[in-house]
């Protein structure tokens, strides 16, 4: 697999990716679709608002959140980095920014999973939320809809990206929030922790 560089502003015509199939998540409102991009996924995540959780499932659900405070890096960095394709001479991994506009956490998570994987990973932090938005969480729990990718409101920041890019996030819940950062680029693919949501079948590396 090669890797190429991509100037910031412009969109590849090539996306050296594993997995080239996005997939089209439809919410309540017909208004409300967008474009997932491909995800890898150490773990699934179910929430116990759904089921009954087995003890696997709940140790699941805490390291996602203690991943939201920047704890437990190393552990989940280890699951995540098996997954990144090992051929290649160098990747990005992007922190995707959280609710509050901070990107310590995935940035940390970023760094650790570099360590994890060696000297071919390179972390940026190229994607900036310029205001704050109310969490997936919080919206679930007040019976809210889920944000589109419209409402993240990224931007793009930095210089150049060395291609394949990661998208790095603690959890994908609906699939926007990795959307809205693959629509800053052009491409990209999800890393998360743990995938959350019933119509994402998480990619593993064979």
């Amino acid at each position: 697999m090669r890797t190429s560089i991509v100037q910031p502003g412009r969109k590849s015509c090539r996306v050296p990716e594993r997995c080239n199939q996005s997939r089209i998540l439809e919410q309540r409102s017909p208004s409300l679709i967008f474009r997932v991009p491909p995800i890898l996924a150490a773990r699934r995540y179910v929430s116990p608002r759904l089921r009954p959780i087995t003890a696997e499932e709940a140790g699941t659900r805490r390291i996602a959140y203690a991943l939201k405070r920047g704890e437990e890096t190393k552990l989940a960095a280890k699951e995540m980095a098996v997954l990144l394709p090992t051929e290649l001479p160098a990747l990005t991994l992007v922190p995707v920014p959280s609710s509050t506009c901070s990107i310590d956490a995935n940035r940390r998570l970023c760094n650790a999973i570099a360590e994890e994987y060696g000297p071919a990973a390179r972390v940026m932090p190229a994607i900036k939320r310029i205001i704050p938005v109310e969490s997936s969480c919080f919206r679930r729990r007040h019976g809210m809809l889920g944000l589109t990718a419209a409402d993240h409101k990224f931007v793009r920041v930095g210089g150049w990206v060395v291609m394949p890019v990661f998208l790095v996030d603690n959890v994908a819940t609906t699939g926007a929030t990795l959307a809205a950062a693959r629509q800053v680029f052009g491409f990209g693919t999800g890393l998360v922790f743990a995938d959350a949501s019933p119509a994402h079948l998480p990619l593993v590396r064979s």
